[in-house]
């Protein structure tokens, strides 16, 4: 999964979606001059905040289902649904 790490609160949420990003743009946090260090704050405020409820929301399971509803029918999306697949039949 791709996802902005100033934006991790959003996937702790239990209304989040899968957003392909397959044309090669990435989502990404641009680091301004001058404000580096708080950029990089709020960043890992974001992230500390999310890891400890994201168990809940981002499953193995609940990833594979939002793949298969949300996801483009591109090559990489069939691959990842696929190892989602084969890592829920161990």
């Amino acid at each position: 999964m791709k996802w902005r790490p100033s934006e991790a609160d959003r996937l702790a949420l239990r209304n989040w979606r899968y957003e392909p990003w397959n044309l090669g743009t990435y989502p990404s946090d641009v680091m301004e001059d001058g404000s580096v260090a708080e950029q990089l704050q709020s960043i890992s405020t974001a992230v500390l905040r999310a890891m400890p409820r994201l168990h809940k929301t981002v499953s193995p399971e609940q990833v594979l289902k939002r793949l298969r509803r949300e996801s483009p029918p591109a090559w990489c999306e069939a691959r990842w649904i696929g190892d989602y697949e084969r890592h829920l039949d161990q």
